[in-house]
């Protein structure tokens, strides 16, 4: 699952809602966009 936030802060704060978290792990990681690559036809 990816969701996009603005900070850490809010990654955190979403991380602490999902069900799983309270037996198991999150990951949080930033994610890089990189623009003018090629893409698939």
């Amino acid at each position: 699952m990816e969701i996009d936030v603005q900070n850490l802060d809010d990654a955190i704060a979403i991380a602490e809602c999902i069900p799983s978290t309270r037996k198991g792990t999150v990951e949080i990681r930033p994610v890089l966009e990189l623009t003018g690559l090629p893409t698939d036809p």
